[in-house]
């Protein structure tokens, strides 16, 4: 177990989970309200990487958070989101997508064999988010990263390519348009923020989307809710 717990019973009860050397890069919550947290620590120059998944007991119950998974990564992970009840999604520094799917109820991946996951790599720079559209039961996988480029993927189809890549360009030719968070509004609709100050909407299905532009006033968009 990576973490230390530490349960404070008082009128807001909460519990705290230490992560020692590592820090938290990502957390995303499932409908069932378990949650996988995303961590790393960077060791004399080799990043050493977890995902963790785990659920919180129930404001009733006397027990612990209980880990349900564990996988260890070769890099950071800034980005991470539920495909489905047994699969989720992370992006890493390295500019890959890592699909992984968990173990069967009982079984966690820590001190036993690890099934690689399924790397989709198509981002030239780290990826910095993901999000799949319709939510849990979505297919469209959406990832974003700092080489200036959204890429649209195919959760169902399991494929390593890219359906589709979304490229942002700035007005200003000195101003970089690293992609920092991203969110699907509809189905089809995409939203976008980058470092050049622009909140883009995409409708992704045209057959060359185009985006509708927001400025900001000052500043890049690290952020879309």
């Amino acid at each position: 177990m990576l973490f230390r717990s530490a349960m404070s019973k008082t009128a807001t009860s909460s519990e705290e989970l230490n992560f020692g050397k590592y820090h938290v890069d990502a957390i995303a919550v499932s409908h069932d309200d378990r949650v996988v947290i995303a961590a790393s620590s960077l060791t004399t120059n080799v990043w050493d990487g977890v995902l963790q998944v785990v659920r919180w007991p129930g404001a009733d119950s006397a027990s612990g958070v209980e880990v349900q998974a564990s996988f260890a990564t070769a890099t950071g992970n800034a980005a991470v989101a539920w495909l489905t009840d047994d699969s989720l999604a992370a992006g890493g520094d390295d500019g890959t997508v890592s699909i992984w799917t968990l173990p069967p109820a009982g079984h966690t991946a820590l001190g036993g064999v690890q099934v690689p996951p399924v790397k989709l790599s198509a981002h030239a720079g780290a990826v910095t988010c993901v999000g799949l559209s319709g939510g849990v039961d979505g297919t469209r996988l959406a990832s974003a990263s700092l080489d200036g480029t959204a890429r649209l993927w195919d959760a169902s189809a399991g494929k390593s390519e890219a359906v589709r890549s979304l490229e942002h360009v700035s007005d200003q030719s000195w101003c970089a348009t690293h992609v920092h968070a991203l969110l699907w509004s509809e189905e089809h609709c995409l939203a976008t923020a980058a470092s050049d100050g622009v909140l883009r909407w995409w409708d992704t299905r045209a057959a060359r989307p185009l985006a509708g532009q927001c400025s900001a006033e000052t500043g890049d968009r690290k952020s879309v809710v």
